[in-house]
């Protein structure tokens, strides 16, 4: 029950933070991009980090330029960020 309960945590976690790029501020309650301004690096950021380092500039500099968010934003998209982590809960959710 223990890895039951862990896996399907996991996978429900990943697809929040998959949320967080994906939905509207209206459908959010929030701001896109909230867990990253705030400097907290889920799984759709940490896979794009593997593929873009210009992502790791942007948050280094904690968003100071304008507009930095926004790029943080589309760059996790376009590295596939949210694809993989897409798949990280599909597994954690079979497991």
């Amino acid at each position: 029950m223990y890895d039951y309960g862990k896996n399907l945590g996991l996978s429900f976690q990943v697809v929040d933070d998959i949320l967080d790029f994906t939905q509207s501020a209206e459908q959010l309650g929030k701001p896109a991009g909230t867990d990253l301004a705030k400097g907290n690096l889920t799984a759709p950021v940490i896979f794009a980090l593997e593929k873009e380092p210009k992502l790791r500039d942007i948050i280094e500099s904690e968003f100071s330029d304008t507009g930095s968010l926004d790029e943080a934003i589309r760059l996790v998209k376009a590295c596939g960020g949210i694809e993989q982590a897409q798949e990280l809960a599909k597994e954690k959710a079979h497991l």
